[in-house]
């Protein structure tokens, strides 16, 4: 018994290419809605009354609103950078006044770590973690950074986070 060979013709070979197409597109867009169906991270650098610079952290479907991190001390607002608000949906959003060290935004609202003036503050959806110390959303509305709380040697680069991975305290 010879097996019989596979024949394709060019019709079925065309149905076969737009059937996958038609599947890509679908599986595409649905990955796409989950990616942002979240909404991303809406950060408010400003100055708080005290002339401290402060961010503000808001996300509505997480129901996080208005937590404030302001950083004390000898801290202050760079000239020329007034109030802006940032809604962080691409590795390419810069924020008003600190450093962005590392972001995750595959999936909003993502992962979101500032340098901001020496301390580390990583914004993730379920705690908030200054100086590597994590709190819950609900624990505060605002957090103020003292200069004799920054961590020694400063936050780390994006370099050793990776070559640490999460092993840090």
């Amino acid at each position: 018994m010879t097996p019989t060979p596979l024949r394709f013709s060019l019709g079925k070979l065309v149905r076969l290419f737009l059937a996958v197409f038609l599947l890509y597109g679908i599986l595409y867009k649905a990955a796409d809605y989950g990616r942002g169906r979240m909404g991303p991270w809406i950060l408010t650098f400003d100055e708080a009354p005290s002339g401290s610079p402060r961010v503000t952290i808001n996300h509505d479907k997480l129901q996080i609103r208005g937590v404030q991190i302001v950083a004390d001390g000898d801290a202050a607002v760079p000239d020329g950078r007034g109030p802006a608000t940032v809604r962080f949906r691409s590795p390419a959003d810069e924020p008003s006044f600190g450093k962005v060290l590392f972001t995750d935004l595959t999936f909003l609202p993502g992962v979101i770590t500032l340098d901001f003036f020496g301390h580390e503050v990583e914004i993730l959806p379920r705690v908030l973690v200054i100086n590597r110390k994590s709190f819950a959303w609900s624990q505060a509305k605002e957090f103020r950074l003292l200069p004799e709380e920054r961590l020694p040697g400063g936050p780390l680069s994006p370099q050793k986070r990776k070559q640490l991975g999460r092993e840090f305290p």
